[in-house]
């Protein structure tokens, strides 16, 4: 029989499991985040100035006119925008042009860049050996992402609260 200390070892149980709960709420939101945590594509479409749509019909549209782009070019913000708004030059070169020369890729890649921002506005800048998706440049997918995210965020807090219900009771003082 645990007498008058049961109430407090109920507590200190109830605490155990509160702590053990927010440990697995804590390693599910790492995974929500996943590894990089880091998208260079703007999620906020209320900033941009420029969006690039890959979910359903794909489409770049500058201040919201859809822009036609040559097909060099459109290959190009597809790729940076398949790889989530940042991709290294090399892969590019290897994706867009596999049979040229270094030298060769760069001249024709710069061609293709400037290009791009003739007629869509700077999409796709070079941030050191990266291609990113530019400032204010908004990714259809980086929004459903981003919004996916806070839906299961909400979905964990509603599991959590309902596996804490009945510990937080323990807590209610005695009339």
């Amino acid at each position: 029989m645990l007498g008058a200390k049961a109430p407090h070892l109920e507590r200190q149980g109830a605490a155990v499991g509160i702590h053990a709960t927010l440990a697995g709420v804590d390693q599910a939101a790492q995974l929500v985040q996943g590894s990089s945590g880091a998208s260079t594509a703007v999620a906020d479409e209320g900033r941009s100035w420029a969006r690039v749509e890959v979910l359903g019909r794909w489409r770049v549209s500058h201040f919201g006119r859809t822009v036609e782009l040559a097909p060099q070019v459109a290959r190009l913000v597809k790729l940076v925008a398949s790889m989530n708004g940042s991709v290294h030059i090399e892969e590019v070169l290897e994706a867009l042009w596999p049979e040229a020369t270094p030298e060769r890729g760069r001249r024709r890649l710069r061609n293709v860049s400037a290009r791009l921002t003739r007629s869509a506005g700077p999409v796709v800048v070079r941030r050191g050996e990266l291609l990113v998706l530019a400032e204010g440049v908004s990714l259809d997918a980086a929004l459903f992402q981003s919004r996916a995210r806070r839906a299961l965020s909400i979905l964990l807090l509603a599991a959590l609260i309902t596996r804490l219900r009945p510990q937080l009771e323990l807590r209610k003082p005695s009339i």
